[in-house]
């Protein structure tokens, strides 16, 4: 009889040592994912590839553009497996991406940061800094807001051809 008892003990054991590193894997996953998250590949998703990857948004809201063709329907998500981000639906499809981090830059940081880390192929203008990037099967930006303080109010990855 002691043998059997120790043997599924030693069995128990196991299994919750296995159970354990299996939610360790998980959640290292999961912070891995965060960290090398990259919006760019969200760009041309449909409505029903965003769902299936995210499941239902937290929130949903329109974004009136300066030109009636230029409104969009917003999916917001907040929780894992990216950090903070709102997908901007065009005829069905992700065509713009903000987010509020890019690398080592976030919101509130000052706009000399931009060139410092993403180098000097950049645009700028009064209120808006644009670095081209590269690959995708469209050309895309990414388009740092910028407040009257020189501070990064928004960052949008979209596709520049639209």
């Amino acid at each position: 009889m002691g043998t059997v008892k120790s043997r599924n003990t030693v069995k128990v054991k196991s299994l919750k040592r296995l159970l354990s590193l299996c939610v360790l894997c998980v959640l290292c996953g999961l912070k891995i994912h965060a960290q090398n998250f990259n919006p760019a590949v969200f760009i041309g998703l449909t409505i029903a590839d965003l769902y299936s990857y995210y499941g239902p948004p937290e929130s949903v809201y329109a974004a009136r553009g300066a030109a009636m063709w230029q409104d969009d329907v917003v999916f917001v998500y907040k929780t894992p497996p990216s950090p903070i981000a709102e997908y901007y639906i065009y005829q069905n499809r992700v065509w713009q991406v903000k987010i509020d981090s890019y690398g080592s830059i976030k919101d509130g940081d000052s706009r000399t940061i931009i060139p410092m880390v993403l180098g000097n192929y950049i645009t700028e203008g009064p209120d808006y800094t644009l670095v081209p990037l590269q690959g995708g099967s469209w050309p895309l930006a990414l388009r740092f807001a910028i407040d009257p303080q020189g501070k990064i109010s928004g960052m949008y990855i979209y596709r520049s051809d639209l």
